[in-house]
């Protein structure tokens, strides 16, 4: 087993293979000799993966990073909801990107002046430049690069606190997609008590987002050496699920779960065909003589909101969650005082025993997934997956054991279908490009649409002129927008499925 040096996870990684008994390396010359393949970052894949075994699997999907940038997200969230608007708008608040959907987003906050929005950076981190917005004029000048959600201004509270839940989800495979949840994760709280928002309080970050990176530095931050958190800012999944079930008398656990996978599922979905597509691109480029091997896999973090009701709210996805073990506390005196990065004031940094507990249990239970290994404890709850939690896991100190998450079978249709439309624009690009060959997608769109060739070229003209040209994203939405608006009274998800059989070579 091979982790790179610059993984926020190397130490728990470690950790966890010296747990299962594995042979565990940091030196990039053990990497063409590795079963498994961990940390590394996008760029550095294009450059090794060749030269792995077959049987080998990496911890990386390509084009993760580009899937779960907010904007990306939200225009493949679109794509979903153009096929079945009634489940891909479950568990995912209403979202603008900026500039793009500008007036749009004006006309939505016009018509409900009393509702609260956010506003997130598209390409910020750590809760940076995140903003409440009572009204379109707090948009200011940040109408590019931005995507704003609808406010969730009635969270289910804990201490009369919000918090939200980081869930670790893996995609072990995108054909056919097996996505697995995590049984562990953290519930991350805000350290000022929640008041609902208003021009007055709208500021007051540590008391509407839950970030962790924004709440660490907060005077009121709880730090504790309890695995599980006790009352801390960052508790274990697992030691705050009995306050949400007492919180909410009318839902019982297995309930709770399937809420919190339904929202997960619903949330990665979307994302398959844009990973497909991105993988496609390198095998393609490499030929047809890779095109059994490496195994790529991922695992992500998905950030979950509950409401009062116990709804629960996809807040984002996470290609790169931290696995780091580290914490920071404020320096009294004792020990190394630093001024890095990570705290503005200054610090000492410690293990987090939350941290350690949490991620010393995704990590290994991922690798065993990855690995084959122990499958008894890599079981669902209750109807979720066949078998139930088995005896292995309950007894165990350290629950490892991951949840197979179930597709909705209406959204399992609309992301075949967009799947195979991934597949459909392949075929429309050369050596691997990411952008079609411009003779190749007119033959697929006149198929496809059904319109006159030159009226084709003239529509593909402006979609090439758009940031990202002729790129999956982009074709994607013009085909089904085009679609729709021929065959307005059918369902468009039946239309599309119809217009791929037309496709060349069928689909």
């Amino acid at each position: 087993m091979y982790c790179s040096i610059r993984h926020s996870g190397l130490t728990v990684t470690k950790l966890a293979a010296e747990e299962l008994g594995l042979r565990f390396s940091t030196l990039p010359i053990d990497l063409p000799r590795a079963r498994l393949i961990l940390g590394l970052h996008e760029h550095d894949m294009h450059e090794v993966w060749l030269s792995l075994k077959r049987e080998a699997t990496i911890g990386r999907l390509f084009g993760a990073d580009n899937a779960t940038d907010k904007g990306t997200n939200e225009q493949l969230g679109r794509l979903a909801r153009l096929l079945d608007p009634a489940i891909f708008s479950e568990c995912i608040p209403e979202t603008w990107v900026l500039p793009e959907y500008a007036s749009a987003l004006q006309a939505a906050m016009s018509a409900q002046p009393r509702e609260v929005f956010i506003l997130k950076p598209r390409n910020s981190s750590e809760g940076n430049g995140i903003r409440l917005l009572m009204s379109f004029e707090d948009v200011g000048d940040s109408t590019a690069d931005a995507v704003v959600q609808r406010y969730v201004s009635t969270p289910l509270l804990l201490g009369g606190l919000k918090f939200d839940l980081r869930m670790y989800v893996l995609v072990k495979r995108l054909q056919p997609l097996e996505i697995w949840m995590c049984h562990e994760g953290l519930a991350r709280f805000c350290t000022e008590e929640y008041e609902a928002p208003s021009r007055k309080n709208r500021h007051k970050v540590t008391s509407h987002l839950t970030n962790y990176s924004l709440n660490k530095r907060a005077p009121n931050f709880v730090h504790t050496d309890d695995p599980d958190g006790a009352n801390g800012s960052k508790r274990s999944l697992s030691s705050v699920l009995p306050l949400i079930l007492e919180a909410l008398p009318g839902i019982d656990e297995e309930e709770l779960w399937a809420r919190l996978s339904q929202a997960t599922i619903l949330g990665m979905m979307p994302l398959v065909p844009f990973l497909v597509d991105a993988e496609r691109q390198q095998r393609q480029a490499q030929g047809s003589n890779v095109s059994h091997g490496p195994h790529f896999s991922q695992l992500f973090g998905v950030d979950l909101l509950l409401d009062k009701d116990g709804a629960a709210w996809l807040l984002e996805v996470n290609s790169f969650p931290s696995l780091s073990l580290d914490s920071t506390v404020p320096f009294l005196g004792e020990g190394k005082c630093c001024r890095c990065m990570h705290d503005y004031k200054p610090h000492t940094h410690v293990q987090s025993a939350v941290d350690h507990h949490v991620k010393l249990a995704v990590v290994s239970g991922t690798i065993q997934l990855l690995l084959g290994r122990h499958p008894d404890i890599c079981t669902g709850h209750g109807d979720a997956a066949s078998g139930g939690e088995s005896e292995s896991a309950q007894e165990g100190a350290r629950d490892t054991s991951f949840t197979l998450l179930v597709q909705d079978e209406a959204a399992g249709f609309a992301l075949e279908a967009l799947t195979n439309l991934a597949e459909a624009f392949g075929k429309c690009c050369k050596g691997g490009a990411a952008i079609a060959d411009p003779f190749r997608l007119r033959k697929l769109c006149v198929a496809m649409i059904g319109e006159d060739a030159r009226e084709v070229d003239q529509q593909l003209r402006q979609v090439a002129q758009q940031s990202e040209g002729l790129s999956f994203l982009s074709v994607a939405g013009f085909l089904l927008d085009r679609l729709r608006a021929r065959r307005p009274n059918e369902p468009l998800l039946d239309v599309l499925l119809a217009a791929l059989q037309e496709a060349p070579g069928g689909m």
